[in-house]
């Protein structure tokens, strides 16, 4: 199964439309195809950093392990 690749720009459309409270996850879901996780996934990430990239989402914590495993 392969992964499904969605541009910045739908994924920064879809969390504005999330974030004027007028829709839910799964309302979106149905308009968009795009899973409830998914978007929730990117309403946290990019609330919080203004980023999607994953690594740009890490705590500290999680850098520290990174580094230490790349070391070890």
């Amino acid at each position: 199964m392969s992964r499904k690749y969605y541009e910045e720009n739908f994924k920064k459309q879809l969390v504005n439309i999330y974030n004027q409270g007028n829709h839910t996850y799964r309302e979106l879901h149905e308009q968009y195809g795009v899973s409830p996780s998914t978007l929730r996934q990117w309403v946290v990430r990019y609330n919080n950093t203004k980023s999607f990239d994953a690594k740009d989402n890490r705590s500290d914590e999680e850098n520290r392990v990174i580094e230490l495993e790349k070391k070890g």
